[in-house]
């Protein structure tokens, strides 16, 4: 056998090394979960509002613990989860004031995906009066939303928001995503036909 040269014996420590990296590191977590859905629905002069998101991805975000029981949530949780809400979204009709969400369903549910498995989802659901000073003849509602809760803090969060015509199925309308270096996100319009 022949003696191995310093190259060699380096080479084959930083093998070394790294194998027992490997088999006594701590291991990452990734949190590859979908991200939030938002689905808008008007029906007469209520607009209603679900957002569904991740239990993981809000627990990230927020001090919700990442285990809740399937069903509906703790009142106080749920207060705080619609204060934590309306604090991260703005939905203002065009050149009117903004409109004011309450909480009318907080509840968590299992959910699975072929390519993540299972987790939980956290499933929110509001309601705003629309202002009496939308025209009637008016042939469109427009809304802008402004929506940033989870990305604030997970910068790969990206939120789907939906519209659900009366009686439809729901319509892709946008997606809002931070920008990677400032976290900001840009408002999205929503417009609803009346």
């Amino acid at each position: 056998m022949y003696p191995a040269s310093a190259p060699r014996r380096i080479a084959l420590l930083a093998i070394g090394l790294g194998l027992t990296g490997l088999f006594h590191a701590t291991p990452l977590h990734a949190h590859p979960l979908p991200g939030s859905v938002l689905i808008f629905a008007q029906a007469d002069s209520q607009l209603s509002l679900t957002i569904t998101v991740p239990l993981a991805e809000l627990a990230l975000a927020t001090a919700v613990p990442d285990a809740l029981p399937e069903g509906p949530l703790d009142p106080a949780l749920a207060n705080r989860l619609a204060g934590y809400f309306t604090s991260h979204m703005t939905v203002a009709q065009q050149g009117g004031p903004d409109l004011t969400f309450t909480l009318i369903r907080a509840a968590t549910k299992p959910a699975t995906d072929d390519h993540l498995g299972s987790y939980t989802l956290v499933i929110l659901d509001f309601t705003a009066d629309l202002p009496a000073t939308q025209p009637v003849q008016a042939p469109t509602l427009t809304l802008t939303l402004t929506y940033s809760a989870v990305m604030h803090r997970v910068r790969s969060h990206v939120a789907t928001v939906y519209l659900r015509n009366a009686g439809g199925a729901p319509i892709g309308i946008g997606r809002i995503r931070p920008d990677l270096q400032s976290g900001l996100t840009r408002p999205l319009t929503i417009a609803i036909a009346t």
